[in-house]
């Protein structure tokens, strides 16, 4: 089984340190942000910057209402799992398709 992780939405607090959480125990982990300022950017880009030294970090800025973005990493990395900070409607579409896609290529 692919034993890597894909957290949109990377913000922070939560997406950081999950993606370090889950570095830490050795899993691969993709984590994606249109970097708005919604956060403080700064902060951001200084938290990206203590994940740059684990080798299975992957950061894609990006937005996740991209559908052809979101294809193409669901394609390439295969997450195994998918981790949102849910905010909006319109990304708990996203989940439940997230879901469907994770769930669909587990059982393939």
């Amino acid at each position: 089984m692919n034993n890597s992780s894909l957290t949109p939405k990377f913000d922070p607090e939560v997406g950081y340190f999950l993606s370090k959480k889950l570095l830490e125990q050795g899993c691969r982990v993709i984590g994606m942000d249109n970097i708005n300022d919604y956060y403080d950017v700064n902060l951001k880009y200084s938290r990206l910057d203590l994940l740059k030294p684990f080798e299975k970090f992957t950061f894609i800025q990006g937005a996740i209402s991209d559908k052809d973005m979101i294809m193409n990493v669901f394609r390439e990395y295969r997450p195994s799992a998918v981790g949102f900070k849910l905010k909006t409607p319109i990304q708990e579409g996203l989940q439940k398709f997230a879901d469907w896609y994770v769930e669909y290529y587990r059982v393939k």
